[in-house]
C-alpha cells in the first residue's frame, strides 16, 4: 500500500474518489499526504473516505500534506481518527461529540428543536465546511465557546456557505463568545453567508457587523437588525451618529447614518479623516472640494437605506476625481447605485472609459465585493437628481435584507 501511493503527486478523480475501507491489517497511509485531488467544475470535492481500518492510526493525517486543504474528509471507525463528522449531528448523537475539537463536513444541525445537549459541542476549535443550522431550536451560538477557526473551500460558482442560518424561529442573537477566524482555503474564492427567516428580532452588534466586513464576507441574505449599543461596549472605536457635518464629532471611526455634505460644509470635511466604517451612504453635493483625501482611510461600507444610492457625488465643479483608495468591502441591501454628475468637465474615468471609485479590482472575488452600478452624466447619460437632506433622527433598529446576485460562472474589519 505504502509504495503504491508514493507514485502519485496529483490525482484528478472527478467521477469517483478515494476509498480506503475495511482493511484489517492496514497501519500506514502517510503516502496520502503527497496526493492532491482537484475539485470538479462546480467546486465540489471528490469523495475521500478512510473508514473501518481497525489497526490504522489516522489521527494526524488530516493536518499534514495535501489532506489539510480538504473540508469533506470522512475518517471514521479506524483505530484513531482525525476529527469528527459534522454531517451526522442529531440531538441523540450530541453526547458523542463531547471530546471533539475538530469537525469535517461542516457543522450541520437541521430540523432539530431540542437543544439541551448543544454544550457537547463546546470543545470545538475548528470547523471545516462551514456552519449550517436550519429549522432548529437554537437561540444563539454561545455553545461554540472555544471555536477559533471556521473554514470553507469555495469557488464563487460553488456557493459553499461559511455561515447559513435559516428558519431558526427563536434565534435572536449570534452571540459567538469569540469571533472565529474565517478562511476560504481557495485563495480566489469568496466567503458567502446567508441569514434569513429567523426570529424577527435577530440583531447583530456593531462588532459583529464589523467582523463580517473585515473578513470580506458577502451575503446572499442578511435579514437582521442592529443591536442597541452603548459607547462603553465599543470603547475601541469612536462611534458617531450623523446629523449634519457641522454637528459631527471630530475623529469618528464609525459613522451610523448617511453622510451628507453640501455647500458650506467644506471646512468640516476634515472631520472624516479618521473614518474607517460607514454604516450608511455617501452624498457630496454642490461643494468646492477638489479631492476626497479626507476619506482615504475609509475601508468598509454597510449601506443601510436600500432606496437611496450608495454614493451620490453631484455638482462639485472643482472635483476632477472621486477616489476611495482603501475600501475593501461593500455590503448593501440591494441598491448598488453610484451617481456622478455635473462635476468638473474633466472628471476622471478609468482606462476602459468608465467611472470607478476604486483601483486594482482585478479578481472576480474583489469585483463581487466592490461592484457598483455607476450612472449619471459624468459616466454616461444624465439622470434626474434627487437631492438629499440631512436627518436628525435615525432609527436604532434597522432591518437589513441583503441580496447578492452572482453573475460569475467560474473562478480560477480590525482597529
Amino acid at each position: 500500500m505504502h509504495s503504491y501511493w508514493m507514485h502519485f503527486d496529483l490525482i484528478d478523480l472527478r467521477k469517483d474518489g478515494v476509498y480506503i475501507q475495511n482493511n484489517q491489517n492496514l497501519k500506514d497511509v502517510s503516502s496520502l499526504e503527497k496526493m492532491y485531488m482537484y475539485e470538479d467544475e462546480f467546486g465540489e470535492e471528490c469523495d475521500y473516505r478512510i473508514e473501518n481500518n481497525t489497526k490504522l492510526d489516522a489521527e494526524d493525517l488530516c493536518d499534514t500534506g495535501y489532506p489539510r486543504f480538504f473540508m469533506d474528509l470522512k475518517v471514521k471507525g479506524n483505530m484513531k481518527d482525525c476529527g469528527c463528522q459534522g454531517d451526522e449531528i442529531i440531538h441523540l448523537s450530541l453526547p458523542n461529540y463531547k471530546n471533539c475539537t475538530k469537525l469535517f463536513r461542516g457543522l450541520n444541525y437541521e430540523n432539530e428543536i431540542m437543544i439541551n445537549n448543544l454544550d457537547a459541542l463546546s470543545n470545538l476549535e475548528v470547523i471545516k465546511g462551514g456552519i449550517n443550522i436550519q429549522d432548529s431550536g437554537v437561540h444563539n451560538l454561545s455553545f461554540l465557546e472555544n471555536l477559533t477557526s471556521l473554514k470553507v473551500n469555495n469557488l464563487i460558482v460553488g456557493q459553499k456557505l461559511i455561515l447559513n442560518l435559516v428558519g431558526n424561529v427563536i434565534l435572536e442573537r449570534l452571540a459567538f463568545p469569540h469571533l472565529p477566524e474565517l478562511k476560504n482555503m481557495d485563495g480566489k474564492g469568496v466567503k458567502l453567508a446567508n441569514i434569513k427567516f429567523n426570529h424577527p428580532s435577530l440583531c447583530l452588534t456593531i462588532e459583529e457587523y464589523c467582523f463580517f466586513l473585515e473578513n470580506n464576507v458577502s451575503f446572499i441574505h442578511l435579514d437582521t437588525k442592529l443591536c442597541k449599543y452603548t459607547k462603553n461596549e465599543t470603547s475601541t472605536m469612536n462611534i458617531c451618529r450623523f446629523q449634519s457635518m457641522k454637528e459631527l464629532e471630530d475623529n469618528c471611526n464609525l459613522v451610523i447614518g448617511d453622510i451628507i455634505m453640501k455647500s458650506g460644509d467644506e471646512e468640516n470635511f476634515q472631520k472624516l479623516k479618521d473614518l474607517v466604517y460607514l454604516f450608511g451612504s455617501l452624498v457630496i453635493e454642490n461643494t468646492t472640494i477638489e479631492n476626497m483625501e479626507p476619506l482615504d482611510k475609509l475601508r468598509y461600507i454597510l449601506h443601510l437605506n436600500g432606496s437611496n444610492p450608495i454614493v451620490q457625488i453631484v455638482g462639485n465643479q472643482k472635483l476632477k476625481r472621486a477616489y476611495l483608495p482603501s475600501v475593501q468591502n461593500i455590503v448593501v441591501n440591494g441598491n448598488r447605485t453610484a451617481i456622478f454628475q455635473d462635476n468638473h468637465p474633466e472628471f476622471f474615468k478609468n482606462e476602459e472609459g468608465s467611472c470607478s471609485l476604486f483601483e486594482g479590482v482585478d479578481s472576480d472575488e474583489s469585483k463581487l465585493r466592490l461592484r457598483l452600478d455607476y450612472i449619471g452624466g459624468d459616466c454616461g447619460e444624465e439622470v434626474v437628481i434627487v437631492y438629499r437632506s440631512s436627518s436628525s433622527k435615525l432609527s436604532v433598529l434597522i432591518v437589513f435584507s441583503f441580496v447578492i446576485v452572482l453573475h460569475f460562472v467560474s473562478v480560477h474589519c480590525n482597529n
